[in-house]
């Protein structure tokens, strides 16, 4: 060995995601394009991706689907990617049904950044992801149109995505 490190997609694992998600690509993937369910493309996997952090802002950070914060009965925050990618890491098509991880990697005072990938269903922490990629997103007033700090809400809920959390 050289004592090169490996390229990020060939040491991302399904160990290296914190939480999983069920979810169903295809329902995604047909509602957001007018394209064949079961074809895997880059706008496709990122739109599975918005999906699964909104899913997921929804449930456990006060986020409703449009992504306005309900701090103490107001929505004048909402969250916005301000920047996404993905890497195909094997040919695949979308099934029925896969697993999502889901982490944080970077947790600003405005923003955070997620890792997310995706997985086909019941694979053991060694296996490679189908794809892989991140999204940032920033929490932005909707009285200004500019960034604000995430409130003790939506901070204790992307804490529990992050390594250790």
């Amino acid at each position: 060995m050289s004592g090169r490190q490996q390229p990020l997609a060939q040491r991302e694992r399904r160990g290296s995601y914190s939480r999983f998600f069920e979810f169903a690509p295809a329902a995604t993937v047909a509602a957001a394009f007018a394209v064949e369910p079961a074809r895997a493309d880059m706008a496709a996997c990122i739109a599975c991706f918005e999906r699964i952090i909104d899913d997921y802002l929804a449930a456990n950070c006060a986020v409703d689907a449009v992504g306005a914060v309900d701090e103490v009965g107001t929505n004048s925050v909402r969250s916005q990617s301000f920047e996404a990618c993905c890497r195909f890491q094997r040919a695949f098509e979308f099934t029925e049904r896969m697993e999502a991880g889901l982490r944080v990697d970077e947790l600003g005072e405005y923003s955070v950044r997620f890792g997310i990938a995706l997985f086909p269903p019941g694979e053991d922490d060694r296996c490679r992801p189908l794809a892989a990629g991140s999204v940032v997103r920033v929490f932005i007033a909707n009285a200004t149109g500019k960034p604000v700090p995430l409130t003790a809400t939506l901070r204790s809920g992307l804490l529990r995505l992050a390594a250790g959390g």
